[in-house]
């Protein structure tokens, strides 16, 4: 993802440079600079964010099961 969304911006940029620029070192560089700012910033597919989504709601889902059964089991112990 974070290639495509790069290579996406670079096309953008390199459309508008002047003619006359040698583009071949001025992309190289600027395409390796945008992928390490694009990493940093910690971004991630749809597809990545849709699946923690469901991972997380899981997990709420059972933490909630666990409080439940914790609560049932407080009771039956305070009650003994």
């Amino acid at each position: 993802m974070i290639s495509t969304l790069a290579k996406s911006i670079l096309n953008d940029i390199q459309q508008h440079l002047p003619k006359g620029i040698e583009e071949g070192a001025i992309t190289e560089r600027f395409k390796a600079e945008l992928e390490a700012a694009l990493e940093k910033s910690g971004l991630v597919s749809k597809q990545e964010f849709i699946a923690q989504t469901a991972a997380l709601e899981r997990a709420k889902e059972k933490l909630a099961q666990l409080e439940e059964q914790i609560a049932t089991l407080e009771k039956h112990i305070n009650t003994q």
